[in-house]
């Protein structure tokens, strides 16, 4: 699939027509004698709401959302957050329910493991059973090709291109060896890996014949998914500005270095000053956090979605709506988050709730999308003693790209219900992401 960028003369215009259809309303109100008072004014001339001044992503933690973070440093066992530029505070990974987002390996290639970790470098075969990436923070020599799912030799030129050659070797499926070629041939056999010592051509075993095809021509290709089988489950994931992503079981650091323990390569050590590996952190998150229930890992009471032109939107669990990725952020500085339900507009789902202590937690926002307004009304519904009650309500639109911030004690209820409804400026195919939709539950 190929996405258009946004074009910001679009937004522009489009910023500028809402803009002064808010003053017209202003200026209209006051002409009629009815005055917008100072929360009227509030209302319409307020920044998105969630929006960070400095650019720092916030700090998913499992009971809260902290506003404003920026990762300054490691410590030990421990990573070092600075919030709004003044107060700093520590906390283990295993706390961190996420921050930030992971962006893809763009304009590099890349090798991924049998943990599910992706290096980002240059790859060249050192002998028949190994190959050395050239990454910035790690020293990645005679990497065992028995620990390689796969390879990425044609560099992704946008996110969009990332994602549709991620996308297509996290579904290869079988015993054989896949390879994708640049003109977006499929090729499947069985690789001689150690023609790939050459540098020049790789040799594949197809339909009972052997051919070769040079190397410049091979986008990626990945090693029998049978014999790898699902990419496990890691403690922690940790994404780099190069774009790779570390499925790491532990991390310390100690003596200016950085350690990660992987269950491919065993325990791997940073290159470099340790503060400037903290600066090219952009995405942490924690798949085990104590005393969290992520709703994409809960069975829904009840799905119910009002179809618009007789196409029905399922419910995205770990996606969005189309089967994509959960994307977040400015067409610039877009990324990815692997927890979350997307929703289309005109639908609602309901998860059932012991009554015992806990709080609903969500960062809520419009998924991006190129070239049109569009805007949702989003409720949260708790059910208590047979009555369904309204918890919180409130916009979203694609003009400010704003987000919110959920944080409802669920105490007593038995029904969770997440609504999305259209908006004024609301646009077909609108949907609305639930990112890190979780309960937490009170530490015993």
């Amino acid at each position: 699939m190929n996405w258009k960028p946004v074009e910001v003369v679009d937004r522009r215009i489009a910023a500028e027509l809402i803009l002064k259809r808010f003053i017209i309303g202003i200026c209209v109100a006051c002409a009629v004698g009815n005055p917008l008072d100072a929360k009227q004014l509030h209302d319409v001339l307020a920044p998105p709401v969630n929006q960070s001044q400095s650019g720092s992503p916030p700090l998913h933690l499992s009971n809260r959302i902290m506003e404003d973070a920026k990762l300054v440093g490691l410590n030990g066992l421990s990573l070092k957050f600075r919030f709004s530029g003044k107060t700093d505070d520590e906390f283990s990974p295993q706390q961190i329910v996420r921050w930030g987002q992971w962006r893809g390996i763009i304009d590099r290639s890349a090798v991924w493991l049998s943990d599910g970790t992706w290096f980002a470098g240059d790859v060249a075969w050192s002998g028949q059973d190994q190959l050395t990436v050239q990454n910035r923070w790690f020293q990645l020599d005679n990497v065992p090709m028995r620990q390689v799912r796969g390879v990425v030799l044609l560099p992704a030129a946008s996110l969009a291109d990332w994602i549709r050659i991620h996308q297509s070797m996290q579904a290869a499926t079988g015993e054989d060896d896949v390879v994708w070629l640049r003109d977006r041939r499929r090729l499947s056999g069985v690789v001689d890996w150690s023609s790939l010592s050459s540098n020049t051509q790789l040799k594949l075993v197809t339909s009972g014949q052997e051919i070769a095809v040079p190397i410049a021509e091979i986008e990626a290709m990945v090693a029998s998914p049978a014999l790898f089988g699902p990419v496990p489950s890691a403690a922690l994931k940790i994404g780099l500005s190069d774009g790779s992503l570390l499925y790491a079981n532990d991390i310390s650091a100690s003596d200016q270095r950085a350690q990660f323990k992987l269950s491919s390569l065993k325990q791997i050590e940073t290159l470099g000053q340790l503060d400037e590996f903290a600066g090219a952190i952009s995405f942490l998150s924690c798949e085990r956090v104590p005393h969290v229930q992520y709703l994409d890992q809960l069975k829904p009471a009840s799905d119910r979605h009002a179809t618009e032109n007789q196409l029905k939107y399922e419910l995205g669990v770990g996606k969005d709506v189309n089967g994509g990725p959960l994307l977040l952020g400015s067409h610039r500085k877009t990324g990815m988050a692997f927890h979350g339900l997307a929703m289309h507009s005109s639908h609602q789902v309901a998860f059932r709730w012991d009554r015992s202590p806990g709080r609903f937690l969500a960062e809520v926002r419009l998924a991006p999308s190129a070239n049109r307004l569009g805007s949702v009304l989003c409720k949260v519904l708790l059910a208590r003693d047979g009555n369904l009650q309204t918890a919180l309500e409130f916009p979203l639109d694609s003009i400010t790209n704003g987000s919110r911030h959920v944080d409802i004690d669920i105490e007593d209820s038995q029904l969770v219900v997440l609504v999305v409804e259209k908006a004024e400026q609301s646009q077909y195919g609108d949907q609305v992401l639930w990112l890190d939709a979780r309960i937490a539950t009170p530490r015993n």
